[in-house]
């Protein structure tokens, strides 16, 4: 089966309860913190902070591949930054999105290369992603023409 890599691992963190004395794993601190929240705000849907939680998880899993180690929206800065080095260019139009959402997968290598921190995709991943990316671009380009 070999490793999966660090793109593949999880972790099961354990924090110390001092009331109880006991380790609780993170995913029971999670569903406790579901309970409590959910008493403090017991209007709306009932699946909403459960959700809110996993974004939580996920803002912070994919942050880490463009962030670690950086400002926590250097992402954004640092494609912005590559924008603005085109301001003419019409980033309203499906090439303009196509263009920043390759932007955005380049960032995140980039960032990987330049760190060497662990990606939640591995690097070919983002590779995989950015060609994909570019070969929309070319068929947008292409009909264009």
């Amino acid at each position: 089966m070999g490793n999966p890599g660090p793109a593949r691992r999880f972790y099961r963190v354990m924090f110390y309860d001092e009331g109880s004395g006991e380790n609780v794993s993170s995913q029971a601190l999670l569903e406790e913190l579901g309970v409590r929240l959910r008493a403090l705000y017991p209007h709306g849907h009932s699946a909403f902070i459960a959700n809110a939680l996993k974004d939580v998880a996920l803002h912070s899993t994919k942050n880490r591949d463009y962030a670690h180690g950086g400002p926590a929206l250097g992402n954004f800065q640092r494609v912005a930054s590559l924008m603005a080095t085109y301001p003419d260019l019409k980033w309203g139009t499906p090439e303009g999105v196509c263009l920043a959402y390759l932007f955005k997968q380049l960032d995140a290598l980039l960032w990987h290369l330049n760190t060497g921190h662990a990606l939640a995709e591995s690097p070919l991943e983002r590779v995989g992603d950015i060609i994909v990316y570019a070969s929309i671009l070319r068929c947008m380009i292409e009909d264009r023409a």
